[in-house]
């Protein structure tokens, strides 16, 4: 109560208002200094990206897209201004990973990895084994040549990718529907 007395003659005599203004004074260049800083900052993170970015391909777009979202969800958790800040965060950085994801182009799983190296590793015994025999028509015994079956591996691969892309292209698209006005209110 002591306290609020105290208060209140300090709000009736003008005290506290010239304390805030002094205050106000004293911090004033500081807020300034930390505000251009902030701003040369943004320019420095956001200088690389737009260098790289042209406009005849999408990467570019999904380059921008992903670095902002991981910026945003960074100060979400750093700062959190909002209610569900983290879950809000969390939403940004799936919707990079997404962005990141297609961009990079990157779809391979173990599986066609290990397959890939196995193909190689035939076609290279099936290379040695015609130098040493001759040139002629090699097939397995259900009537398929090596050529076909990496031909027919590399279009099912083609196909997971292209699925693949595009699932991730939906959800992406899903999440910046739903989440986009939200995140920054």
């Amino acid at each position: 109560m002591m306290v609020l007395n105290g208060l209140v003659k300090h709000i009736e005599d003008g005290s506290l208002s010239s304390k805030i203004k002094c205050k106000q004074r004293i911090l004033w260049p500081y807020k300034k200094i930390r505000e251009y800083y902030h701003r040369v900052y943004r320019i420095c993170y956001w200088l690389p990206t737009l260098w790289r970015s042209h406009w005849w391909d999408h990467v570019f777009l999904l380059e921008m897209l992903e670095r902002k979202l991981q910026y945003d969800a960074k100060r979400y958790r750093k700062y959190g201004i909002a209610c569900g800040a983290d879950k809000r965060a969390r939403q940004m950085q799936m919707a990079a990973f997404l962005c990141k994801r297609i961009r990079e182009d990157d779809y391979k799983t173990p599986w066609d990895k290990e397959a890939e190296e196995h193909i190689q590793q035939f076609m290279q015994h099936m290379t040695k084994t015609r130098e040493k025999i001759g040139n002629q028509i090699w097939c397995t015994s259900k009537g398929f040549a090596p050529e076909k079956r990496l031909e027919d591996c590399n279009r099912f691969a083609g196909d997971r990718k292209r699925y693949l892309k595009e699932q991730d292209l939906a959800y992406l698209c899903q999440i910046l529907n739903k989440h986009l006005l939200s995140w920054w209110d």
